[in-house]
């Protein structure tokens, strides 16, 4: 148990992140921030002043300059309730002379007035034909959303192929802007997250504006190829009228660089799960995957297994002793709803509607697992043990000691099962084993684990052993745990976990000088294609949480590092969540806030990132309260 008091577990946590803050700031960094904070506080300026013009519906014609130092464009648009009204950009005459194409040298200082007043008068007049009737751009303009975008600091981008540009972009951080002769097109961060488009889309989009043929994409920022251009943007919305003006970064509020802990991880956890209840229909079941562009749900219900981790994460949350009551109770209800319709959804029936067996002749591993482990979860559900008693049967019907995994209990004809399902299926063995304690539950619980880490084994010769684990998590650190607190001999598996959880610190992104600030605390654990995390850094965590309450898992002078990565880790999951600030150009606010997304440039909210998400942030409250830090 942790004997440090919890004021001095925060004041070490303040220690290690004013040193970190400390390095980020150090040497010339100093003055490029002094120069983006002075930008900063322009552009302020000149969006108040643009919106009034818009409430107004007329722009000033003297105004006093304000300058900005390199900039290159300024785009206005002007919405209603997420969607564009009318945009426009304005950009300097010739925005190359900007490019110092990496040489030492001070960018120019630009007034930015006569932009702001071009693409302020044009958007106004694209709003005034959107709504096409006479005199409606008057009786909607107290109605109207401003968003600006202010272009700086334009670099070439210069690549040998195509497949190079994604590592020399940050998307939907940098806009793009490409040269053909004198004409220039733009493609800025809000215009892309809106949209969702990807890098491919926005650049076959500037070719497009600038009548390129098709087959100039091959050639893009190579030696005589299309000229494309990178810039970092200055964005400021205000996302609904009842809200202040904000500034984004990738379309979203830039978080503080500092661990998420205490009441803010509670109301993460409230946001998360208050999100996935809002996602169940009346029926139990789930929405699929939102999309916050277009508003809509597809598929309209989930995938079974997507709403068995949800019923799942929900039952985690539930038992949450410190969480509040209320909260916990509206998770608990809302998990044993699922598992409910889930059972029922089970059932075949014959032509005349009845019931002829309960649960498909042929059932899945994955389905099987999680269902179980689901039901075993969630809080009184002591009238479902004859569910549990039938997927119990079923699920250790698909386990051979001398074969191994089946992806179902058609043996016969069954493949091997993936190793991800083997995880599922072993931890669902060793939570039954646990509820029932029979011997003969404990032997195939440690069977299944067993050949499932011969085949981690050997996957791990060919590619990373601690890449291949991570993608079993968190249900392989929940069957070691359960069967080494059970009483079996599972030293050597939990002491490679314990350093599988330490080692994928090192893959966490850390405040650090030419570190992207909205990546911070995430997890570097797959080969994307932009080498930046994405929602998997929730199964690392989740995964991290449940080994590490392990009593021998880190030494006491060790613990509040790890807090301090843990509760940067939910800072990351914070960051993903999309909140109300970022939902400035979304249809129907009430159903993308508290969804987390696919990643920073991928604002698409399928169940099962939310749900994952949650989980990984229940274990790290069980976890804190193991160690005595106020956690569950």
């Amino acid at each position: 148990m942790m004997t440090t008091d919890r004021p001095t577990v925060r004041q070490a946590i303040s220690t290690l992140m004013l040193a970190a803050l400390l390095v980020c700031a150090g040497g010339p960094a100093a003055s490029a921030q002094d120069v983006a904070a002075s930008n900063r506080v322009a552009a302020r300026q000149a969006y108040d002043l643009a919106e009034g013009w818009m409430r107004q519906l007329r722009v000033a014609e003297f105004v006093l300059p304000i300058e900005i130092e390199g900039l290159a464009a300024v785009h206005v648009t002007i919405r209603k309730g997420g969607p564009t009204l009318g945009q426009a950009t304005a950009a300097v005459a010739d925005p190359a002379a900007l490019d110092d194409n990496g040489k030492p040298g001070k960018p120019k200082r630009v007034d930015l007035m006569p932009l702001l007043q071009q693409a302020t008068r044009e958007a106004i007049k694209a709003a005034a034909v959107t709504l096409k009737a006479p005199n409606a751009l008057v009786e909607e303009r107290e109605k109207l959303l401003l968003d600006v975008q202010f272009a700086v600091n334009l670099k070439q981008v210069r690549a040998k192929n195509l497949r190079d540009l994604p590592s020399l972009i940050t998307l939907d951080a940098d806009g793009l802007s490409m040269r053909r002769a004198t004409e220039w097109a733009w493609s800025l961060p809000s215009n892309n997250i809106s949209t969702n488009a990807n890098l491919l889309s926005q650049i076959n989009r500037l070719l497009g504006e600038l009548h390129y043929p098709l087959d100039k994409l091959q050639e893009v920022g190579q030696q005589d190829g299309p000229e494309l251009y990178r810039c970092d943007v200055i964005h400021i919305v205000r996302p609904a009228l009842d809200a202040e003006p904000v500034f984004l970064h990738r379309g979203n509020e830039l978080l503080p660089t500092q661990p998420i802990m205490d009441k803010p991880l509670d109301a993460l956890l409230v946001q998360l799960s208050g999100h996935l209840i809002h996602r169940q229909r009346q029926d139990g079941l789930f929405a699929g995957t939102y999309q916050p562009t277009s508003d809509i749900y597809e598929p309209a219900i989930s995938a079974a297994p997507e709403m068995a981790v949800a019923a799942f994460a929900l039952a985690r949350t539930a038992r949450l002793s410190r969480l509040d009551l209320e909260q916990r109770t509206l998770a608990q209800d809302a998990a044993r709803k699922a598992v409910k319709a889930l059972l029922d959804a089970q059932i075949l029936k014959a032509d005349d509607g009845a019931a002829i067996i309960k649960g498909p002749a042929v059932a899945d591993l994955k389905m099987t697992a999680l269902l179980l482990l689901s039901l075993m979860e969630t809080p009184n559900t002591g009238d479902l043990k004859n569910d549990r008693l039938r997927l119990g049967t079923a699920l250790s019907g698909m386990f051979n000691e001398e074969t191994g995994w089946f992806a179902d209990n058609n043996v016969k004809g069954a493949r091997e099962a993936t190793p991800i399902d083997q995880a599922l299926g072993a931890a669902a063995l060793a939570r039954l084993f646990d509820q029932t304690r029979e011997p003969a539950a404990a032997r195939q619980a440690v069977a299944a684990l067993d050949s499932l880490w011969k085949r981690v084994e050997k996957l791990g010769k060919e590619q990373s052993l601690d890449s291949t684990v991570d993608h079993l998590m968190p249900w392989l650190s929940y069957a070691e745990t359960d069967l080494e607190r059970l009483g079996q001999n599972r030293a050597e598996r939990i002491e490679f976990l314990i350093g599988w959880g330490e080692r994928m610190w090192k893959n966490q992104v850390q405040p650090l000088e030419g570190a992207q600030p909205d990546a911070v605390g995430g997890y570097l654990t797959t080969n994307g294609l932009f080498e930046e995390p994405t929602w998997q850094s929730a199964v690392t965590l989740a995964g991290q949480s449940v080994v590490l309450r392990h009593a021998n898992a880190m030494a006491e002078n060790d613990r509040i590092r790890w807090i301090v990565n843990a509760g940067m880790a939910a800072r990351f999951i914070k960051q993903l969540t999309m909140q109300p600030s970022g939902a400035f150009y979304v249809r129907n606010p009430a159903e993308a806030i508290g969804g987390v997304r696919v990643s920073l440039w991928d604002n698409r909210q399928p169940l099962y990132t939310t749900s994952m998400a949650l989980l990984s942030l229940a274990e790290l409250k069980h976890t804190l309260a193991a160690m005595g830090g106020g956690g569950g």
